[in-house]
This record gives C-alpha cells, sequence and structure tokens, in this order.
C-alpha cells in the first residue's frame, strides 16, 4: 500500500462531474431540507465548542469506520521507526538500552547505539503512545492527533474567517479524504505536525487581536510540537511570526504592556523554555548529548547523501551489512548525483509537485483562481510567502519525492487561504450565482472523494510477507527467533528486521543474517526460542524454515498457508 497513491484521471473527472451536477441540481433553494441543515449549521457555526468537538468526532469516527473496514499495517521504513519509539514511549522509557548483539538488529531509520531508539523526533510517537497505552493499538494516538489537528484547523478559521465558513471548513477538513487515508490510516507522521501548524498559526493571530492568555498557551504548545516534528520547518515559518509579535508587543497600543507581557510573552516563554529543557532531556538519553538530536546522530552514521541537492554528500561510517549500504548509497547518494543533472531535476521537480497537487488542493484547485483576489488581505499573503518559501526550499531536496507530510506544518494554512479565496468568489459573484455555485461545487466534490477511497478500502488488502509470517507464528504458544536474509535482486524498501523496544521479551525477535558464527552465538543467546531462517526473494518471499539442532527442514505447511494469503 503507498499511503500517498494518486487518484486517476478519469475518477477525479468523474468525480468533478458528478459535483458539478448534483451542485447545479440540488440547491439550497430548491430543496426545503437544504435550507433546514443551513440553518442548523448557522446555529452550530455560533457554539465553537460545540463545533469543534462536532469536528473533532466526525474525524475519529471517520478513522474508526476505515480502520474497521482494513486495519492499519505497517509498509513503510519510517513507519516501524516510530513505533519503535511509541513502544519506548508506552513503557515509560526515553530510550532503551543497547542491545550487546546490536549489529543483528540494525535497520533503517533506528539508532543501535549508543541507545536502542527512533532516529525521528518524539511528538508523533507520543502520541502513538498515548494511543498504544490506552485501547492497546498506537494508531488510535494517530486519530487522536489528527482530529485534534481538525478542531485546531477549526480554531484557526474562526479568527481567518467568519463563523459559518469556519465551520464548514473544519467539516470539509475532517472528511478530506487525502488526510484520513494519509495521516490517519499510516504510522507515517503528519498528523501532530498539522496540529501544531493549526495551533501556531490561529495563535499568532488571535494573541495580535485580543492578548489573552489561552492564546498565547496555545501557540507556545504548537511551538514545541512543531520543534518535535518537523524542526527545520518549525524554525523557518516560526521567524516571522516572531517579528509579528515583536512588532506587536513594542508598536501596538491597542493593548497595555502589562497585559501583552503577562497574557502573551509570559506564557510563550514559559512553555518555550520547558520545552527545550525537555528536548534537551530527551536528546541526552538517546544521543548522550543534550544538543545533538537523534537524526544528526543516525545521520552522522549511515546517511550517504546531503539534505540539498548542491551540497557535498557526508562520509559515513562503514556499513555492518550490504544492504544498509544499497539503501543509503545507492538509492540515497546516487539520487543526490543524479538530481544535479538538469534534466533529471526537472523530472523530480515534477513529481513533486504532482504529488502535492493531488494531496492538498479543494476540488482541483478551483481556490486558485481566486489567490489574487485575497493578495491585498496582509495575513492571506504573509500565508502565501510562507508555503512559497517552503515549497522553493523543498524544490532543493536531495529527494526525488517531496511527501505531504514535509509540508504539514502549513497545512492549515494552506486550507485557510483556499477558504478565504472560495469566499472572495462568492462575494465578487454573489449577484450572477457563479461564486455560489463553484463554493458548492467544491463542498460536494471534497465530500464525495471519500467514496472511492471507502471502495478501495473494501478491497483485498495486497500481500504482505512481515505480517503474514508474523501472524502465524503468534499462533504457536513458543517465542521465536527469525534470522532474515535478502536475495540481492529483493527491494531494498521492503525491510522486515524491525523490533520492538524489548527485544528480549518480544515474542518474535527478527534478526538479521551475520554468517554460521555470528549467527550461533545469537542463537545461543536466545536459547529457548524456536528459531526460523528466513530468506526473501521476489519470486518466493516466504522460504521460511526452522532451524533445529540436527538440522533445518522446511514448513510446508506454515509456507503453503501463507501462499494461499
Amino acid at each position: 500500500m503507498w499511503i500517498y497513491a494518486e487518484m486517476d484521471m478519469l475518477t477525479r473527472l468523474c468525480l468533478f462531474v458528478t459535483a458539478c451536477f448534483i451542485a447545479v441540481r440540488f440547491t439550497p433553494r430548491r430543496v426545503e431540507r437544504f435550507r433546514n441543515l443551513k440553518q442548523s449549521i448557522n446555529r452550530l457555526a455560533h457554539r465553537p465548542w460545540l463545533a469543534a468537538l462536532v469536528i473533532f468526532t466526525l474525524s475519529v469516527g471517520l478513522n474508526l469506520f476505515l480502520f474497521w473496514m482494513r486495519p492499519a499495517i505497517p509498509w513503510i521504513h519510517d513507519e516501524y521507526s516510530y513505533l519503535l519509539a511509541s513502544d519506548t514511549f508506552a513503557n515509560f522509557r526515553l530510550t532503551n538500552p543497547m542491545h550487546p548483539l546490536w549489529e543483528h538488529f540494525e535497520s533503517f531509520h533506528v539508532l543501535s547505539t549508543p541507545s536502542y531508539a527512533s532516529k525521528y523526533p518524539p511528538a508523533a510517537a507520543l502520541f502513538m503512545a498515548i494511543g498504544q497505552i490506552v485501547t492497546g493499538h498506537p494508531i488510535a494516538g494517530v486519530w487522536f492527533a489528527l482530529a485534534l489537528g481538525c478542531a485546531a484547523t477549526y480554531w484557526m478559521f474562526r479568527v481567518w474567517t467568519s463563523p459559518q465558513w469556519a465551520l464548514w471548513g473544519g467539516v470539509l477538513v475532517a472528511c478530506n479524504a487525502s488526510l484520513l487515508h494519509a495521516w490517519g490510516q499510516s504510522y507515517w507522521g503528519g498528523a501532530v505536525a498539522f496540529l501544531a501548524g493549526a495551533l501556531v498559526f490561529g495563535g499568532v493571530r488571535r494573541i495580535c487581536s485580543g492578548a489573552k492568555f489561552h492564546d498565547a498557551v496555545l501557540f507556545g504548545i504548537g511551538l514545541i510540537l512543531l520543534a518535535n516534528t518537523r524542526p527545520l520547518e518549525g524554525f523557518l515559518i516560526s521567524m516571522p511570526l516572531f517579528a509579528i509579535l515583536a512588532w506587536w508587543l513594542f508598536r501596538s497600543t491597542e493593548f497595555s504592556m502589562g497585559r501583552k507581557v503577562v497574557c502573551a510573552l509570559l506564557p510563550v516563554l514559559l512553555i518555550g523554555v520547558t520545552g527545550l529543557a525537555a528536548m534537551a532531556t530527551y536528546n541526552k538519553a538517546v544521543t548522550g548529548d543534550s544538543l545533538t538530536m537523534p537524526y544528526q546522530e543516525h545521520d552522522g552514521k549511515y546517511s550517504a547523501s546531503a539534505f540539498l541537492i548542491w551540497k557535498t554528500p557526508p562520509t559515513p561510517e562503514a556499513y555492518n551489512h550490504p544492504r544498509m549500504k544499497e539503501y543509503y548509497h545507492s538509492f540515497g547518494l546516487d539520487r543526490q548525483m543524479a538530481l544535479r543533472a538538469p534534466d533529471a531535476y526537472l523530472a523530480g521537480l515534477q513529481r513533486k509537485f504532482r504529488m502535492l497537487w493531488n494531496f492538498f488542493p479543494l476540488a482541483c484547485g478551483i481556490s486558485f483562481l481566486a489567490f489574487p483576489l485575497i493578495w491585498h488581505d496582509r495575513w492571506s499573503r504573509l500565508a502565501i510567502i510562507i508555503i512559497g518559501f517552503l515549497l522553493l526550499l523543498h524544490s532543493q531536496l536531495a529527494s526525488s519525492w517531496i511527501f505531504p507530510h514535509y509540508l504539514a506544518p502549513v497545512a492549515a494554512l494552506f486550507f485557510a487561504i483556499s477558504f478565504q479565496a472560495l469566499r472572495q468568489l462568492r462575494v465578487m459573484q454573489r449577484e450572477s450565482n457563479f461564486g455560489s455555485m463553484l463554493v458548492r461545487i467544491v463542498l460536494v466534490f471534497s465530500i464525495i472523494k471519500l467514496a472511492p477511497m471507502f471502495l478501495s478500502y473494501q478491497q483485498p488488502t495486497q500481500f504482505h510477507a512481515r505480517h503474514s509470517v508474523e501472524q502465524k507464528l503468534l499462533e504457536q504458544p513458543a517465542q521465536d527467533l527469525v534470522i532474515v536474509s535478502y536475495a540481492d535482486d529483493y527491494d531494498v524498501h521492503a525491510e522486515w528486521v524491525y523490533n520492538e523496544a524489548d527485544i528480549d521479551g518480544s515474542e518474535i525477535v527478527w534478526a538479521r543474517d551475520m554468517g554460521p558464527e555470528k549467527n550461533a552465538k545469537l542463537m545461543k543467546y536466545f536459547a529457548g526460542r524456536k528459531v526460523w531462517r528466513w530468506h526473501l526473494e521476489t519470486d518466493d518471499p516466504i522460504a521460511l524454515t526452522e532451524v533445529t539442532a540436527e538440522s533445518s527442514h522446511s514448513l510446508p505447511n506454515l509456507k503453503n498457508h501463507l501462499s494461499e494469503k
């Protein structure tokens, strides 16, 4: 499953034509129930706490429904790394001790030394850990974060637009098929950074207009969440916001200096200092240095490519496994070098922006038509500049892709200016009803995009080799050790050596094959476990055999069972 799968053009066109038909045929003037619905929505729009709760519940309910149709299974390397962090936090630890046989458990996006931990910032995994503790499912924490993000986006819309438009915007964000699928049904991040961006952009505007204590608290929380999800993007988008707050603090005369300091400055400073201290503590626990983030530690050990295309690639340490070298060199370094060619760079740029276009715009980008109409508004102008700056930065990444969660901190901002643009179309074309028609098309199109997603979730799941083996082994009473090896042509992105936080206490331990001598030490260390050898080949991914003291013999029953799946 590719969590950012594109909707094909024919399906998109059919949905758009259907949305146009519904918008034209069923209007509030023609259908009495629509008028009653509009009145109910207007009443709800003036009860912000209830409206926020409705949006939160709607998001959680849709995610629960999708999970009921098809449970979320991790596929991407990064997802297993986030799950490791979630399991670590759920066991009330900041990190895990280095395993004595750590070389067998090395994997992508995971630190094995000086401690065993995920390389990623901790905020997203903290939400997953809450879900894991409360429900037993880390994905529940993802739903909670996404639902909070939708409610926070509504809270942000309230200060950007009218109450009615804010409510419609919040509902459409909660029903956004792309967000539900990619940020609600995967472990790859996005939801917490989305929440953080909504809190930051909503908070700064509310502080400037009201100087209220709770708005400053939410703004400060958003900053800390940004620093612990997307630190680079968070730092870049925070700079202009700090400049705005500084101008407001010293130049604005609407509120007294005392109120501005007590109700705005102090809460942000207190939360910021506390958050930075917590980050330093976490860095110290994982890397041994308060100023070295796990991501930096990991890249220093493994990364063979630079962050930006034109930067000089680093020289990593020697790799213990050919597969690790293949990923970081063949996939990372070679890709960076290839993108320096103009034709490859342009092709990569096209892929990046096509993915963003399929993920973010409402109704095929109709709202883009009105962007010139909102340029006169200083907040909308600032939003467009910030988004454009981040797009420019990510166009220079040494990657042929730009995943939407990279821009999750400004997702709420993008939706805000999209709705502002639609509102301008509605106002300017009030007499001809053209603007109202466009708005209805956008609303209908955004909602009916859920239909193909629901249909796809009813289809049989794609075969998942690791999940299939794991489920079958868990049916047996014994604990297992699975020694994994890969054929040379096996996809480097299909990596299955990932473990829980407590490796020794896990029901199944997944380890890399390192030859007879080191494997013997591994099996001795895990004496008492049933040992399996799993060699993965492209045409036969379930070549699983049991290792006994006398000999190795195939497991036809297990193999046949999994092949049928």
